[in-house]
């Protein structure tokens, strides 16, 4: 039996057709190290996300999430989403309802100081 754990997983990765897609899901992490090669070389981009393997077949894995808006933009670009290109579907994902607002201010009261809201990311 072989037990593995891969953390050395890139953010990014090329579809059949040639376009980055993200690895995981557009919302992991990239390395703090490999920030400056979101641009001139996203595809060298390494995740903060982890595999673990059994005999060749991933079993589990995880992943830490983007908690900074500016970071968010750049993988959003990376991948070709942006605001004018998303569907009219994920909107709830671009903009916060009156309800997640709410929670959001409600939710501040209970966060360590300096917490970025994840509101805040497209504010700019």
């Amino acid at each position: 039996m072989e037990v593995r754990l891969d953390h050395r997983v890139p953010l990014l990765e090329r579809s059949d057709d040639g376009r980055l897609v993200a690895s995981h899901h557009p919302f992991t992490s990239p390395m703090a190290e490999d920030l400056d090669k979101l641009e001139s070389a996203p595809a060298e981009v390494r995740a903060r996300a982890y595999d673990l393997v059994l005999n060749g077949n991933e079993i589990a894995g995880g992943s830490i999430r983007i908690h900074r808006g500016d970071i968010q933009s750049r993988v959003f670009k990376a991948i070709g989403l942006t605001k004018r290109t998303r569907a009219p579907s994920s909107a709830s994902c671009w903009t916060p309802s009156a309800t997640d607002r709410r929670r959001t201010v409600e939710s501040r009261r209970t966060r360590p100081a300096g917490h970025a809201s994840v509101w805040r990311r497209f504010a700019a």
